[in-house]
């Protein structure tokens, strides 16, 4: 992955991945992220690298908790996890500012949801 570090836009839905390489996390310039329909059980600490996302697509995972460096996605404005199997939502979700969209359904439930 790090030879498309200028990649906007990547789509590697319904591909089976079970895990992502850490130097995925290099690709800095990433505004639309489509994971969904993988076997995903987590995402990499460095996802907060990819600051530039606007729109994160992880749904039909089973993803089972997000990393803190999410926190870090100031521009992040769609977070789609919806059937996954996420138990807490951490508060660090209040501090995306520009997010107006946000899918959980089909989670465990939910534990920790802001107020």
């Amino acid at each position: 992955f790090g030879t498309f570090i200028q990649m906007r836009r990547l789509n590697l839905s319904f591909n089976k991945l079970s895990k992502l390489p850490n130097e995925f996390t290099h690709m800095k310039n990433m505004e639309l992220l489509d994971l969904s329909n993988n076997v995903l059980t987590c995402l990499p600490e460095g996802f907060g690298n990819l600051w530039r996302m606007v729109e994160f697509y992880g749904q039909n995972n089973k993803l089972t908790a997000l990393p803190k460096t999410l926190q870090l996605l100031k521009y992040l404005k769609v977070l789609d996890l919806c059937n996954n199997r996420l138990k807490i939502l951490d508060h660090f979700l209040c501090t995306l500012v520009s997010l107006h969209t946000l899918r959980l359904y089909k989670n465990e439930p939910l534990k920790g949801m802001p107020s």
